[in-house]
């Protein structure tokens, strides 16, 4: 098998699918968690405005941060 520019542009989009889907999860979780409502809102509000063709490495960060504020105690 020989990488390929493709190959890994095709990569990453799959690593993004499950960042995101990951993170919606959560959202739906903390959704039932009176401690997490306001924070799954916000992350709903960030997510509903996110701008997918700007920085995708700055998106990828922001996703990883929202995954781990969701899942703190």
């Amino acid at each position: 098998m020989i990488d390929t520019i493709q190959w890994e542009g095709f990569r990453e989009g799959v690593d993004d699918v499950r960042y995101l889907t990951t993170l919606l999860d959560l959202v739906e979780q903390a959704k039932a968690s009176p401690a997490k409502q306001q924070l799954a809102k916000e992350a709903e509000k960030w997510m509903a405005t996110m701008d997918v063709a700007s920085d995708l490495d700055g998106l990828r960060t922001k996703i990883v941060q929202w995954i781990v504020q969701l899942t703190r105690p």
